[in-house]
């Protein structure tokens, strides 16, 4: 049997070495390239498959793949090989035990007589790919999610408040309109009047919390101060803030990521940190806007920080939703923590918008 392989390797080495120096080429992409004869022994291993899994062409010549690679097929071995072209992903394994996903594609190597005699594999590391592609998912999902909840949120604030209201609004103008002595009347009225304009400020704060008209009437500073003051009301936290005392308009689409950040790292400070004060500053000169947001509360440990900071699956879509804002302006987001201290910190470079220009222009 030994001998029928070696006839049979032989008979295709001149075929075997013209694809291989051809696939030599291959090796300025990364991509990694080796041979199989027909007992699935490896007989070539390229530069690009020593970076990619860590062998070295001395230790992968001779190994049975499988031992080597550990790869996890999509269909039966005998049904890949069996065909003259396959092309798919693959999930291998590295010498460090780390695995990986490969964009693979094979040729089926045949001898003189039309016999299987081995194959050429060209791998491409697509585990990068595949990962932000997986998070990608996950985040639309995480999206689609939250998107539910916040209508059901505002679906529930909308029954709770406004419903009952105008229920009780109701109620009142059929009683007005029956028949009835003047001072019921008036009393009626005037609980329809106080009525009405409870029904006012629960839609202006709902619509105000949803995207404030101070963001694009009067810029990011009033905005802050407006969101910062509600928050400090509704949550009993102590807020500090310091911003620039003529801090201007800046780029309209700047104004509303740098709101958006403060209005979830303040949800995040509320939900999270269990302390009582926070501390936000924004700082405008160097050519960029920074913002941060700092709470005295219990800190995070290293590992959750270390997901945070990587952008790990299970971070939520609130910071994944901040980092993405950030760095569509070309900007950065941190997170650093102490034991009884968390400040996101974000900066973008300045865009002023024209408008803001014009009265910088004209204050000098």
């Amino acid at each position: 049997m030994q001998e029928e392989t070696q006839r049979r390797t032989a008979e295709i080495e001149p075929r075997t070495v013209l694809m291989v120096e051809q696939s030599r080429l291959l090796d300025l992409a990364n991509d990694a390239i080796f041979v199989r004869n027909a007992d699935d022994r490896i007989s070539y291993w390229n530069h690009g498959a020593e970076r990619l899994y860590g062998w070295t062409a001395e230790e992968a010549l001779g190994s049975l793949t499988h031992e080597l690679l550990h790869t996890r097929f999509p269909v039966p071995l005998r049904d890949m090989a069996a065909a003259d072209r396959w092309e798919g992903e693959l999930v291998q394994f590295k010498r460090d035990g780390s695995e990986i996903t490969v964009a693979s594609r094979w040729t089926t190597l045949r001898d003189g007589q039309g016999r299987y005699a081995g194959l050429l594999e060209i791998n491409t590391d697509i585990t990068a790919r595949k990962r932000a592609e997986d998070a990608a998912r996950r985040l639309s999902a995480r999206i689609l999610t939250l998107q539910d909840e916040e209508r059901r949120r505002i679906a529930r604030e909308l029954h709770d408040s406004l419903g009952q209201y105008l229920a009780s609004l109701k109620v009142n103008l059929d009683l007005l309109s029956r028949d009835g002595n003047a001072a019921q009347r008036e009393g009626l009225f005037s609980e329809c009047l106080s009525t009405v304009e409870r029904c006012l400020t629960e839609t202006r704060t709902i619509s105000y919390l949803l995207h404030p008209p101070l963001l694009d009437e009067a810029g990011f500073e009033l905005a802050a101060q407006w969101y910062v003051e509600g928050f400090a009301q509704r949550t009993g936290f102590q807020v500090e803030m310091d911003l620039p005392a003529e801090l201007g308009r800046l780029d309209p689409d700047m104004e509303v990521a740098l709101f958006r950040v403060l209005q979830e790292a303040l949800t995040n400070v509320h939900r999270h940190s269990g302390g009582s004060k926070v501390r936000i500053v924004l700082r405008v000169d160097d050519g960029q806007a920074q913002l941060e947001v700092t709470d005295n509360g219990r800190g995070i440990s290293p590992e959750r920080l270390h997901r945070l900071r990587d952008g790990s699956s299970g971070t939520g879509v609130g910071l994944a939703g901040m980092r993405e804002r950030i760095h569509e302006f070309g900007g950065s987001f941190e997170i650093r923590s102490a034991l009884q201290e968390t400040t996101v910190r974000v900066a973008i470079p300045l865009r002023r918008s024209s408008e803001g220009t014009r009265q910088d222009a004209s204050a000098a």
